[in-house]
């Protein structure tokens, strides 16, 4: 997302996300960083997203369940952040995690002038920015290949308990939820995956209308790169010892953040931890 569509459409938010976001840095005569160029999501893993862009389904893992990161994809990922972030073109997510900042707010204060987030369309309106906002595809790894974040990528689901007392309605609601309902959802920042949506009806939800929303967002962007019906997604099927998964990309993320480690030195840990974690978990 970018606070001036003319710098979008003149630098861009394409392949190469970096380079943008160097052009649009902003540093003072001392080689201080004014204004960031990009941010990622506050959230310790979103790294991880990048590696799920390229891959499409179960990132973590090979096709034999054993993990993955030993693919050169995951060192490659995390070493760029961290090479925009010394660079000063990227915020520094380890300021994130010191101080529980949110991504959002740096964005919608002017500090940063792109950013990867996940929710920020529900703070809009609330924070009232000064400018107008506009949305780009996540960028890809490599020209050309398919980008599955370039859909919205399923993380929850509606479910029915086994001992509901009214099985019918609460299923009825439950499909109410995925369908004609699944616009509510953008009010919590969220998108959905029924194709059924009309982005008019979105924006009447979280802005109140398509004319409000109009002072905030460039509409269009937001119907192709937000709704973006049709468009592939990430998924994931198997996850053999997940939880200890996160915790080990979160834990690992930190030393590389904090340069108590390499990020080669940390993806070899990771691996090693990580199939020992599945081995214990399938023997479970």
């Amino acid at each position: 997302m970018l606070p001036d569509l003319a710098i979008y459409r003149q630098n861009g938010l394409g392949m190469n996300n970096i380079d943008a976001c160097r052009k649009l840095t902003v540093k003072d005569a001392s080689g201080k960083t004014i204004t960031y160029g990009g941010s990622d999501f506050n959230q310790t893993d979103y790294w991880t997203y990048s590696v799920r862009q390229s891959k499409g389904k179960n990132a973590f893992y090979k096709e034999d369940g054993t993990a993955d990161f030993d693919n050169p994809l995951f060192a490659k990922v995390l070493q760029r952040e961290l090479d925009a972030e010394n660079e000063g073109i990227w915020y520094s997510k380890a300021n994130y995690l010191a101080d529980s900042t949110k991504s959002r707010d740096m964005f919608l204060n002017g500090t940063n002038a792109t950013t990867v987030e996940s929710i920020l369309t529900r703070y809009i309106a609330a924070a009232d920015p000064q400018f107008k906002i506009t949305y780009a595809p996540y960028p890809v790894n490599e020209k050309g290949e398919t980008n599955y974040m370039a859909g919205a990528v399923p993380n929850s689901f509606v479910g029915v308990t086994a001992n509901t007392k009214s099985p019918q309605a609460a299923y009825d609601f439950a499909k109410f939820v995925a369908t004609y309902g699944n616009k509510y959802m953008y009010a919590a920042g969220h998108a959905g995956k029924w194709t059924g949506m009309k982005t008019d009806d979105i924006l009447a939800v979280v802005f109140g209308s398509k004319e409000a929303a109009e002072k905030y967002i460039d509409t269009d962007s937001f119907e192709k790169y937000v709704v973006a019906t049709g468009q592939p997604a990430y998924s994931e099927n198997d996850i053999t010892a997940y939880s200890d998964i996160q915790s080990l990309i979160s834990e690992y993320t930190k030393y590389c953040l904090n340069g108590e480690t390499t990020v080669s030195e940390a993806m070899k840990e990771m691996q090693s931890a990580a199939n020992e974690a599945i081995q214990d978990a399938k023997k479970g």
